[in-house]
């Protein structure tokens, strides 16, 4: 009976030692397995931070373009209408020496007419004297 009485003693003790093993694996099993997620979640967004900056470089990078091609444009723009404003006033002032050479020879034609009207009107009274 004592014989018994020990062996069972002794099976509950190895079984309680089972137990205790058990519950000390599974802890570890937790902790292993918390401490991997948190690995994969950190990870995760690492990897979520790495392409948020590489969308956001490239987002920058098609402004920066963007705002390039926009400011060659205006300068291109600006360019056309300093030329357009020379090339009028160009001609402006081609026109305005145009007007004054049409004006001095009206002027002479006019005078020409005014001689050739005394020339005449001295003829005139010369024939009729």
């Amino acid at each position: 009976l004592e014989c018994e009485q020990k062996h069972k003693c002794e099976l509950t003790a190895e079984r309680l030692e089972l137990e205790r093993k058990s519950q000390e694996e599974l802890e570890a099993v937790r902790e292993e397995m918390s401490r991997k997620s948190h690995e994969a979640v950190a990870a995760a967004r690492a990897e979520l931070n790495k392409i948020r900056e590489e969308e956001l470089s490239k987002l920058r990078s098609e402004l920066s373009q963007k705002a390039k091609e926009i400011e060659d444009a205006e300068q291109d723009r600006a360019s056309l209408a300093y030329q357009a404003q020379l090339i009028a006033q160009q001609r402006a002032d081609e026109a305005q020496a145009n007007a004054a050479r049409i004006q001095a020879e009206l002027r002479r034609a006019q005078e020409q007419a005014q001689n050739e009207a005394s020339v005449a009107i001295q003829a005139r009274h010369a024939a009729d004297e």
